[in-house]
């Protein structure tokens, strides 16, 4: 029976016709009722094998094509989040470039205030020497940049200022009351 199974299965392959099929086994002596019986078993054989086979076949397409979408998704994605720092990181450099420019301004400001403190106070040492000789001893230099010092910490509780600008008038108030600490 093997080695019909093989012919029939051979000859459905090929594309003979079912009626064409029957004929060669009755030629060969089979009854024509077997020949119709291992031509069904075998188509009905063949049939599940296609199947099989094409869903074998369907598979590995369907796998093949995941797995190169997955592929594209990934390298999209990784472009994607590539641009994505990129911009944020040029974003961020330029806010952090403004804000530092904005800090500098407002030293800038501090500091010409502070000159024109310094400016004042020497202005007043000037007028209070000129004016009163007798007293040069009285009113040393370092008891004014304690003043300044001191006024300058006490502007930064008052002050709409910015954090980092407070801090540094309170450390300019600071060092010019131990600079005049250290002169006095």
């Amino acid at each position: 029976m093997s080695s019909l199974d093989s012919i029939v299965r051979d000859m459905i392959s090929k594309g003979y016709s079912s009626s064409e099929i029957v004929k060669a086994l009755t030629d060969m002596g089979i009854d024509r009722e077997e020949a119709i019986k291992l031509l069904i078993l075998n188509s009905r054989e063949l049939d599940k094998l296609i199947k099989d086979t094409s869903e074998e076949i369907a598979r590995f397409v369907i796998n093949e094509q995941l797995e190169s979408v997955e592929r594209n998704l990934m390298n999209d994605l990784k472009e994607y989040i590539d641009s994505r720092y990129r911009l944020l990181s040029r974003q961020i450099t330029k806010h952090m470039r403004e804000e530092f420019n904005k800090q500098l301004k407002e030293i800038y400001k501090v500091e010409e205030q502070v000159n024109l403190l310094e400016k004042k106070v020497l202005d007043l040492e000037l007028r209070l020497y000129k004016d009163r000789p007798e007293k040069r001893s009285k009113v040393p230099l370092g008891k004014i940049l304690s003043v300044i010092g001191v006024l300058l910490l006490i502007s930064t509780l008052f002050l709409e200022l910015d954090q980092f600008v407070k801090t540094m008038l309170a450390v300019v108030g600071m060092l010019l009351v131990l600079g005049g600490v250290m002169l006095g």
